[in-house]
């Protein structure tokens, strides 16, 4: 198969597939929230430079901050997030 060929299969594929609902997106948003909020967790636990250490904190509280927005947003729609997310959120306070 050519490239111009793969290329229009899949942006047939993208037209067609179902968009995301606004629970979806909440929730895909806080799964990816949660995977940026381990690897600045890690920063901070590894990391040997202040000025690093400095920012993963900044990060991790900037992170917390979108959570805490994600969060009301979903409340405000009657979503229901699960409860592994919250446990990822509630680490002790690196500061």
């Amino acid at each position: 198969m050519n490239a111009v060929a793969r290329l229009a299969s899949t942006d047939w594929l993208k037209k067609n597939a179902p968009t995301p609902t606004r629970e979806e997106r909440i929730l895909a948003d806080m799964h990816a929230l949660c995977e940026q909020m381990e690897r600045a967790y890690s920063r901070f636990e590894f990391e040997q430079d202040t000025d690093l250490i400095e920012s993963a904190i900044y990060e991790i509280k900037s992170l917390k901050a979108q959570y805490r927005y994600l969060l009301r947003v979903a409340k405000e729609n009657g979503i229901t997030c699960p409860q592994a997310l919250h446990a990822k959120f509630e680490k002790e306070e690196v500061w």
